[in-house]
């Protein structure tokens, strides 16, 4: 009997074969698209914020950037607190994530949509640090006559 040709043989997994995402190589988005991924994420998740998460009174809370995979299966959205509990507000982030998620998956018109998490942004707070340092550092010197 003569082999089958190629087009027409089965293209069936072998039942050992892993389903799982983690086992089979992921492809990698173009960097310039994660980038616009990120921006669209955080535009849609400030958003969200301002408009339907309430937060204590006096408490701002800033999405500073989102860093999404390079498979764009997960973002981290970090976020800056100013007025308020940094724990209170991360935790009341993690209530709303679910919500959050949904609007994203409502909103977004592209597969797969990232699964968010949230994370209080250090460099923010490296970044504010060093500008009080600075501004302090520049009332101390007097200025040349």
């Amino acid at each position: 009997m003569f082999p089958l040709p190629q087009a027409t043989r089965s293209k069936r997994i072998p039942k050992n074969a892993s389903r799982r995402r983690s086992d089979h190589p992921t492809s990698v988005a173009n960097p310039r698209r994660i980038e616009q991924v990120n921006v669209l994420i955080r535009e849609v998740i400030a958003g969200v914020l301002a408009r339907e998460i309430p937060f204590p009174d006096a408490t701002l809370v800033t999405v500073t950037r989102v860093a999404a995979s390079e498979d764009l299966y997960y973002a981290t959205v970090f976020v800056s607190v100013l007025g308020g509990d940094e724990a209170a507000v991360l935790e009341r982030l993690k209530e709303a994530t679910g919500d959050i998620q949904h609007r994203l998956n409502r909103t977004l018109r592209m597969r797969p949509v990232p699964r968010i998490t949230f994370a209080i942004d250090e460099e923010e707070k490296r970044r504010e640090r060093v500008e009080k340092l600075l501004s302090d550092e520049a009332k101390t010197i007097e200025p040349e006559e």
